[in-house]
C-alpha cells in the first residue's frame, strides 16, 4: 500500500552541528585517557615490557593521536560550517606572529632535516594589522603542517607574513613533491585524500587544509594553492578590518 505521507526530513544544519559537537566532546575523554595511558605503558616505568610491547604501545598512541586530531577537526569544521563559530577583531602584532611560529616549530624542523625560515615582509608590511588574532594563528598553524607533511628531511619550509593596506598576508611554501592535478582539486575538500598533504597516511587528521579553508572563509579572505615541480605555495589574503 502506497502511503502519501511525506519522507522524513533530514538533520538541519544546526542540528547537525548540534549533534557532532556533542559527538566529539564525548569522545575526547575516552580517547585522552587512552592516549595518556598508552604514553606511560610505553615509557615502560616498572621494566616489564619487552622492545615489541613497547612499539606496540608506541604505535597505540600515535594512532589515538590522531584519532584524537580528527575527532577535534571533525568538531572544529561542524562548527564554523554551523555559524557557530565567532569572528573576534583584535591588534595582531606581525613581529609577535613570527616569533612565535619560529619557537613552535624550530626544534621540529631541526629533528625532521628541514630548514625552516620565518620571515615578515619588508619594508612595505605594517607591524600590526587589525583581525582575529587567534584564528589567523591557527590558520597558518595548519598550513605550515601541510608543509611539514610535504617537505622530505633535507627540504625547505618558507613563512612569510605581511601586513597589506589593513588586511593580512601569509604564504607557506614547502619543497616538497607536488599532488597531482586531480589532487590539486580537492586539497580543500574533506576527506578528499588528495595526497600526502591530507592522506591520514603521513599522519594527522586529512582536515587541516579544510579547515583552514572554512576559517579563511569565515574571515572574509580567501586561501588558495599553487603547486609546481619545485613544490607547494599557500596563500591566505584578509582584507583590513574597519
Amino acid at each position: 500500500m502506497r502511503s502519501n505521507s511525506a519522507p522524513p526530513k533530514g538533520p538541519s544544519g544546526n542540528e547537525k552541528t548540534r549533534v557532532l559537537s556533542g559527538l566529539t566532546h564525548e569522545l575526547r575523554t575516552p580517547l585522552g585517557s587512552i592516549l595518556m595511558m598508552s604514553e606511560l605503558l610505553a615509557e615502560n616505568p616498572a621494566g616489564r615490557l619487552d622492545q615489541r610491547e613497547i612499539r606496540y604501545a608506541q604505535n597505540i598512541n600515535r594512532a589515538v593521536s590522531d584519532l584524537l586530531e580528527l575527532v577535534d577537526q571533525v568538531g572544529e569544521l561542524a562548527r564554523i560550517e554551523g555559524g557557530r563559530t565567532k569572528v573576534a577583531t583584535g591588534a595582531l602584532d606581525l613581529p609577535d606572529l613570527r616569533a612565535r611560529l619560529d619557537e613552535r616549530y624550530r626544534a621540529r624542523a631541526e629533528e625532521e632535516g628541514i630548514t625552516l625560515s620565518v620571515e615578515e615582509a619588508a619594508p612595505t608590511s605594517a607591524p600590526a594589522v587589525t583581525a582575529d588574532r587567534e584564528k589567523i594563528e591557527r590558520i597558518v598553524d595548519l598550513l605550515v603542517e601541510s608543509a611539514f607533511k610535504g617537505a622530505d628531511r633535507g627540504g625547505t619550509v618558507r613563512i612569510v607574513l605581511a601586513g597589506t593596506g589593513g588586511g593580512f598576508e601569509a604564504t607557506v611554501q614547502d619543497s616538497g613533491a607536488p599532488p597531482s592535478e586531480q589532487e590539486q582539486e580537492v586539497l580543500f575538500e574533506p576527506f578528499a585524500a588528495a595526497g600526502p598533504r591530507s592522506s591520514r597516511r603521513f599522519g594527522g587528521s586529512g582536515l587541516g587544509l579544510p579547515v583552514a579553508h572554512a576559517l579563511a572563509t569565515l574571515l572574509g579572505g580567501t586561501l588558495g594553492a599553487e603547486c609546481l615541480p619545485a613544490g607547494c605555495t599557500f596563500r591566505l589574503r584578509l582584507p583590513g578590518t574597519s
